[in-house]
């Protein structure tokens, strides 16, 4: 996964992000107790959402710290640089300005789209998510499907975000004709400039904002597997 979104092909994503800065986001023996793990994981018997924690370090003022441990402006790896820096004048280097947001409101991707607020984790239950929930096409992305969520919301680009065929009136607003214009060695107005910054960063900003999630399940995941070892690998007289 590392190596498809740009992370240097660092085996371990979340190894790279700022665990110290946002020690209830990022579950760490490093920087948290295994006490005050477990009540950033669970309490009262039911998971503690993303998106509680995140509107939690909104609340305190407290997401204006870097994502990443260490900053990389000049990396090779797109993503390491977009988290290292500004692009168009916002830093997106903190992690305020990288958290999906709609209305000034942060969304989560398991919470906001995936996840049904009363919906309670099984391991007998039928999955989740259908094929069809998460991507429907027929004649165009469904706007009910996951993936059409995301695009209604600005979050992932569109195909005529991309490349529009055969009608002018919307060809001017897409990705591709904004780069043949200046390969063309046309000069784009300010307007245009702007929705090419814009639409250049919208998967970048949409995958950063999925490897900090992601990260919050999975070092909870590693620190449960962690414990769960460390009670069946002592010796019975340990508890004797």
């Amino acid at each position: 996964m590392a190596g498809i979104i740009g992370l240097n092909g660092a085996s371990d994503p979340c190894s790279l992000l700022n665990k110290s800065a946002y020690p209830t986001l990022f579950i760490s023996s490093d920087t948290l107790t295994p006490l005050a793990s477990y009540s950033n994981i669970s309490l009262n018997s039911v998971p503690v959402k993303f998106i509680d924690v995140v509107n939690s370090l909104a609340t305190s003022s407290n997401l204006n710290k870097s994502v990443l441990s260490a900053k990389d402006p000049n990396s090779t790896a797109r993503l390491i640089k977009f988290l290292s820096g500004s692009t168009g004048g916002v830093d997106y280097s903190i992690l305020s300005n990288v958290l999906l947001s709609v209305g000034g409101r942060y969304k989560g991707i398991i919470d906001s789209y995936i996840a049904p607020p009363s919906y309670t984790y099984s391991t007998s239950s039928k999955i989740l998510v259908s094929d069809a929930a998460l991507y429907k096409n027929t004649n165009g992305i469904d706007p009910s499907c996951i993936i059409g969520k995301l695009i209604a919301d600005g979050f992932l680009l569109s195909s005529s975000d991309i490349y529009v065929s055969g009608d002018s009136a919307t060809e001017s607003s897409s990705l591709v004709y904004l780069y043949k214009q200046e390969a063309n060695g046309k000069t784009l107005t300010p307007a245009q400039k702007s929705l090419k910054a814009k639409l250049d960063i919208r998967n970048l900003m949409f995958f950063s904002a999925y490897i900090v999630e992601y990260c919050y399940y999975n070092t909870r995941y590693n620190f449960l597997l962690q414990q769960y070892f460390n009670v069946y690998t002592k010796p019975v007289s340990s508890y004797i």
